[in-house]
This record gives structure tokens, sequence and C-alpha cells, in this order.
């Protein structure tokens, strides 16, 4: 099925949260699903809308609307959010700000995130995999937290997750 053709007006779910006091109207809203079970708008209690886009791969494209900042993505090949894009005036499309998640060419880690004025924080990483070293993208000298990982540690993790 084409994407396109996918966008249609399934039954709609509506929300009547938080119970209204006595003598009140319910705060409703009402979200409307695509084919493929996303929510691609919300009607809010005032009537205006939240509407989502979506990429062909089922990720989201751009959300925008009432009560909410607009935001686009795009993402990389492996599905990894690759950057998120902001407007001051979206209504203008002007004032546009990108950051940038950069990743590791071999291994797939986070190498960096880059905001619009191209400052960002770096990542190190060991040969097993584990976050060593993330230099925080602000200050003079910047600040590198450092991170240092025991065998004690990792197993308590790992009984914890269990239960």
């Amino acid at each position: 099925m084409h994407y396109a053709t996918a966008r249609r007006n399934l039954i709609p779910t509506t929300d009547k949260k938080p119970v209204p006091a006595q003598g009140q109207n319910a705060q409703t809203n009402t979200t409307y699903y695509d084919l493929m079970g996303r929510p691609w708008k919300t009607v809010l209690p005032d009537n205006t809308c939240l509407t989502n886009e979506f990429h062909p791969t089922g990720q989201l494209k751009k959300s925008s609307g009432s009560r909410a900042y607009p935001i686009e993505y795009t993402y990389d090949p492996q599905g990894r959010v690759k950057t998120l894009k902001t407007w001051q005036d979206f209504a203008g499309s002007s004032g546009t700000a990108t950051t940038t998640w950069n990743y590791h060419s071999q291994r797939g880690w986070l190498d960096n995130k880059r905001y619009h004025d191209n400052y960002g924080p770096d990542y190190a990483y060991s040969a097993a995999g584990r976050l060593q070293t993330r230099t925080w993208a602000r200050g003079s000298p910047r600040l590198t937290t450092s991170y240092a990982y025991s065998p004690r540690e990792i197993a308590f993790s790992s009984l914890a997750m269990r239960k």
C-alpha cells in the first residue's frame, strides 16, 4: 500500500481525563490513527490540533500544532536519529535550528551531538563499548565527566534487572 493512501481516519479514540469535577464538562482529547496505528492527529479540548507526520519507515517525521513546539526528525540508514530541526517561526518557516547526532562509522556508537552553533557534547567509549567520558558542550575549559565500571556493580545491576 502506498504511504499516502494509508492516511485514513480509523475509529478515533476519545480520552476524557482528568475526570471533571461535579458540574463541569469533561476535557476531551480525540486521537485519529492512520492504517498503521500511528496517531496522526489529536484534537484537544479547545478544538485545536496536534498533527504528526511519519516517514514511510514508520518513524516520526514532523510534529506540530497547538501546545507543542514544532519539530522535525531525520534518521540514518540504521534508524537512529540523525537530525532534529526546530523553528522560531514555524508559520513563516524561519529561524530554524538543527541539532545533529554523529555516530562512529564502524561501531555505531554516538561520537558527538552538534547544536546549530556547532557546539555539543563529545563521547568516548572503552573497547567493550562502555561510555568512558562525556565532554560537555559549554564552558571554558569544557567539563569532562569520566565513568568507571566495576565487576561488582555490573553483577548487581544484572541481578536487579532479572526481578
